[in-house]
């Protein structure tokens, strides 16, 4: 009697055991396969390009996705899309007139370990600069390839998004191929970071961060500026929340474009503008 009771305690405690071994490994399938894959990632805004008085701070960059969406979802080969829009291009106060020049470009993203975006609002062009980690960029740390994308036009929407395939680089302006360009040398490619410059010399704001692990075809590109944009091409992005400090601040701001800040009167349109290029 005592035997069988032994015997049956025995099988019901391997049979316990086997049903948290089934719970654990069916929970880890479970957690495989629905846990999100590095399809792609997005980041939605809105983030403000300028702070209220546009005076450059330190720590001014801030990341946009975090590491655990970086290296599970950027690679060699990948696609990064962004909307960005220029408020007021007359906070540049250099004249519309002026030459063209690389001290026009403000840089707008850093794609560490691929390069930059920069933009100039004066003559509406955006730049794509690609530092791949060759020889050739580490002995010569001019030799990049700039990318420049005409008719980056002011106060709309513009979606810019880059794709990158061993030496092919494509960069698209809402949803249309602007340029393609073949780099001289199979690059080493390794983003590690994304990070948004928050306090460049013109205001506008910038959202809806995509990034894939592949290079998107063109047809793919043009489906995803139609899916997330509207009659107008603004793009889908919810609306910040309103608070009575935001009421206060764009009260502030139209008093001072109506000539009143900080209660008097404003001498002027211009006010000093400390610049890195005089």
């Amino acid at each position: 009697m005592e035997t069988k009771s032994i015997t049956s305690n025995s099988t019901f405690f391997y049979i316990f055991i086997g049903i948290v071994v089934f719970v654990i490994v069916a929970g880890a399938v479970a957690y495989w396969w629905f846990k999100p894959k590095a399809k792609h990632v997005t980041v939605m805004g809105p983030f403000e390009l300028k702070g209220d008085d546009g005076v450059p701070t330190e720590g001014t960059t801030k990341p946009i996705f975090d590491q655990s969406q970086i290296f599970s979802s950027l690679g060699n080969n990948f696609t990064l899309s962004t909307f960005v829009y220029m408020n007021d291009v007359s906070t540049e106060r250099i004249p519309i007139g002026g030459p063209t020049g690389d001290f026009r470009f403000k840089p707008f993203l850093y794609i560490l370990g691929v390069g930059d975006v920069l933009l100039d609002p004066i003559h509406q062009v955006a730049r794509v600069r690609i530092k791949p980690l060759t020889k050739t960029a580490i002995i010569k740390p001019d030799a990049v390839t700039n990318i420049d994308i005409e008719n980056f036009m002011i106060t709309r929407w513009n979606q810019l998004t880059i794709t990158i395939e061993g030496r092919t680089v494509d960069v698209y302006l809402n949803g249309a191929l602007a340029k393609s360009t073949l780099l001289e040398n199979l690059p080493i490619l390794n983003p590690v970071g994304v990070l948004l410059e928050t306090s460049p010399d013109f205001s506008g704001q910038t959202g809806l961060f995509q990034a894939w692990p592949h290079r998107l075809t063109e047809s793919a590109v043009a489906t995803n500026y139609k899916r997330n944009t509207d009659t107008r091409g603004k793009p889908l992005i919810p609306d910040s929340s309103y608070s009575f400090l935001k009421m206060l601040q764009n009260l502030r701001d139209a008093l001072c474009k109506k000539g009143f800040c900080d209660f008097r009167f404003a001498t002027g349109p211009l006010k000093y503008v400390d610049y890195e290029y005089a």
